[in-house]
């Protein structure tokens, strides 16, 4: 029993040592946490102090945009409700109401929430008086959305608006405000709208599928003529011979001409329609581009297909004429076609 009491008091007196070296290792383990720590805060602080001094510099030269940049720096190290009321007033400064007023709001919600805050009655009554003031000078726009559109991406500006904001009024800066809207069928919606401060609009946004684009008759390309003349000879019409066909035909290429350009005109009146359908007071989808370009296809078409049918019809009739009314010529009359600036010229030589 001596025995074993006298080896037990040894090894209690050893436990006991070794907790209180553990013990005193953690303490210096979170003491040089803690220094550690408050030296990064120190140096955060510091820099802080260094970007809140920097932006109170470039507002006082009156470069806003630099001393927002510095104040929002300054707020990423530390926000506090007297720094988020300098960057609202910047954002004043920069025409920026809304996100001015965003902020102004949250300083007024801060300074109210911290009693500790010094000079909190002073910020919150600023924050306030900002926040009134932005209230009535920001525009506002409501979008009109059919309740089967619930699949629309909608954009205000740069701003993505959730269905849940449709149909109540949301701020925006005042001037021009583009509103887009799209879904994965292919819908796309488009505007621009112009508010003035305080002022209000409301948007419809209706979006449909993009109907399909009119099939274009490829009409075959004018054949390339050489310079020189191309010159079939006709008989020798000094002798009694029988009549030719040949103005027939010319009148019957002239009358195909102009009904593929009665065609080519109908086209363009139906892509005229389309045009100026797309188009409203509030502006044009960006379809009626193609819609104009293609009206402008038709035109050139037309005019191209009248030339050449009035052309032919022409020559057929003189044709005809002298076909008709002469019985002999000394030589032989010979048809030529010729290429011109913008087109082709058929002429007719020989003595009559």
């Amino acid at each position: 029993m001596d025995g074993a009491g006298g080896v037990a008091v040894p090894c209690a007196a050893m436990r006991r040592g070794v907790q209180r070296g553990w013990m005193a290792t953690q303490w210096a383990v979170m003491v040089a946490t803690c220094a550690a720590a408050a030296a990064a805060q120190d140096t955060h602080e510091a820099l802080r102090a260094e970007l809140v001094a920097q932006a109170d510099r470039a507002r006082d030269a009156g470069d806003h945009a630099r001393a927002r940049e510095y104040g929002l720096r300054a707020e990423q190290l530390r926000s506090s409700p007297s720094l988020t009321l300098f960057v609202a007033q910047e954002d004043e400064q920069l025409g920026r109401l809304v996100e001015g007023l965003e902020r102004a709001r949250r300083c007024a919600a801060d300074a109210t929430s911290d009693p500790t805050l010094r000079n909190r009655e002073r910020i919150e009554r600023n924050c306030r008086a900002l926040a009134d003031d932005l209230e009535s000078r920001v525009a506002r726009v409501t979008l009109n959305v059919p309740a089967d559109h619930v699949a629309l991406h909608v954009l205000v500006g740069d701003r993505t608006i959730p269905a849940a904001a449709w149909g109540v009024p949301i701020p925006v800066d005042p001037g021009t405000v583009d509103v887009r809207a799209d879904d994965a069928t292919g819908c796309r919606f488009a505007t621009t709208v112009r508010i003035t401060a305080g002022g209000a609009a409301a948007v419809g946004v209706t979006c449909s599928a993009p109907s399909p684009r009119p099939v274009v008759p490829v009409l075959p390309s004018a054949p390339q003529v050489d310079a020189a003349p191309m010159s079939p000879v006709i008989p020798d019409i000094g002798r009694p011979r029988a009549h030719s066909v040949a103005p027939w035909l010319l009148g019957g290429l002239g009358g195909a001409s102009l009904v593929v350009a009665g065609v080519l005109w109908a086209l363009h009146g139906s892509a005229i329609a389309s045009r100026d359908a797309g188009c409203d007071a509030g502006g044009c989808d960006p379809s009626t581009v193609d819609d104009d370009a293609r009206a402008r296809s038709f035109t050139a078409g037309t005019n191209a297909m009248i030339g050449l049918g009035g052309a032919a019809l022409a020559a057929g009739v003189v044709w005809l004429v002298i076909d008709r009314t002469t019985g002999s010529r000394p030589e032989p009359l010979r048809p030529s076609a010729m290429r011109v600036p913008g087109g082709l010229a058929l002429t007719v030589g020989g003595a009559l």
